[in-house]
């Protein structure tokens, strides 16, 4: 379902938008409910499917005990697709309650960029005028709403009552592109985003072959919608891994089809089980299984070797990948206080079949 009022339609330069989040992996990617606790559409959840590849994402961090910032911004690599989330909402009527998990719209981002200081909520006060009247400026343009990502009091100064002005109390908001312009910390964004990057639902297309590599995928897991980059940011992770054990001196076998790890590393009389994970993203965490845990906590030798950051294009009949940033845990013996479960499975109990005559559940 649309947003009721597509003020930036037909505007190419209205490419921007705001992620207001306390995530604490943030730029990873889009990450959102489709619905409100209540079961309602709400604009800060519907202007996901709103983002297009292309779009330049802000992103306003609210960490405890430090002040409210603009800090990053990233290019979204796709639109929003159909994904989960565990979540609880936020705000004084959700005390109390217990995260749960939902359908959600996830959107795919490129690498983060920081920007070269944050702009923090006390800088953004000393504009306030400014601000709100670029408000006031596309209401009289283009009427209500503008899914604007700041409030203002609507009490006078002087009165008790009044508040300054604050980040609005959703997850993502248009950033109009004169806010932009407004401030000249964001000025460098301009360039980046006005450079073509690959994209799509989750992937790319033929026709954007010769544009710039663009980093596709969820940072951190690298889950992707289209499986031939997927599968090629695997292989070209396990070639990188490979290439850097055999410069160790090290005879290097690919055992992945037939164990529950990737290579078998031998030297001398050390036999070593390596664990490779690819992502086109900048990985904060990777996805393990029970036989990847299993297997390292029973070898005498284990490492875990991440390569990330791996860009990939597609061509009309196969992706062409870049090589990624390669990192290596030697010894590795996954933690379990760094395990954190993403999923469970639920082993039924026994159950009859029902009956005709079978009391209603």
């Amino acid at each position: 379902m649309p947003l009721s009022h597509e003020w930036w339609a037909g505007d190419n330069t209205q490419k921007y938008w705001l992620e207001i989040t306390d995530r604490p992996n943030l730029g990873e990617d889009l990450l959102s409910p489709k619905f409100s606790s209540t079961g309602k559409i709400t604009p800060g959840y519907e202007s996901m499917v709103h983002v297009m590849p292309g779009d330049v994402i802000l992103h306003y961090w609210q960490q405890a005990g430090q002040e409210p910032a603009l800090v990053s911004y990233s290019i979204a690599l796709s639109e929003a697709w159909d994904s989960d989330i565990n979540w609880v909402a936020r705000g004084k009527n959700a005390h109390g309650k217990n995260a749960k998990d939902s359908d959600a719209w996830q959107v795919s981002l490129g690498e983060m960029t920081d920007l070269q200081s944050p702009l923090t909520l006390s800088v953004l006060r000393e504009r306030e005028s400014s601000i709100k009247g670029v408000l006031e400026a596309l209401q009289m343009k283009h009427g209500d709403p503008i899914y604007f990502p700041f409030r203002f009091s609507k009490s006078e100064p002087t009165s008790s009552k009044f508040e300054p002005m604050r980040a609005n109390q959703v997850y993502l908001t248009k950033f109009p592109r004169e806010l932009v312009d407004l401030l000249p910390e964001l000025n460098k964004i301009v360039l980046q985003a006005d450079t073509p990057v690959i994209g799509g639902s989750g992937g790319t297309n033929s026709g954007d072959i010769g544009k710039p590599l663009a980093k596709v995928g969820k940072s951190g897991t690298g889950y992707l919608n289209n499986q031939a980059a997927k599968k090629a940011i695997e292989l070209q992770a396990m070639k990188q891994a490979t290439e850097y054990l055999e410069g160790l001196g090290m005879a290097v076998k690919d055992v992945s089809a037939t164990e529950s790890f990737d290579l078998s590393a031998v030297i001398g009389d050390s036999v070593w089980t390596v664990e490779v994970k690819g992502s086109s993203g900048v990985a904060t965490s990777v996805e393990l299984t029970i036989g990847e845990v299993k297997a390292s906590w029973s070898s005498v030798f284990s490492a875990l070797i991440v390569v990330d950051q791996i860009s990939w294009v597609e061509s009309a009949n196969s992706i062409q990948t870049s090589p990624g940033r390669l990192r290596i845990i030697a010894d590795w013996l996954p933690e379990e206080e760094r395990l954190l479960p993403t999923r469970y499975r639920y082993v039924l109990p026994v159950m009859e079949e029902p009956t005709p005559d079978s009391p209603a559940p």
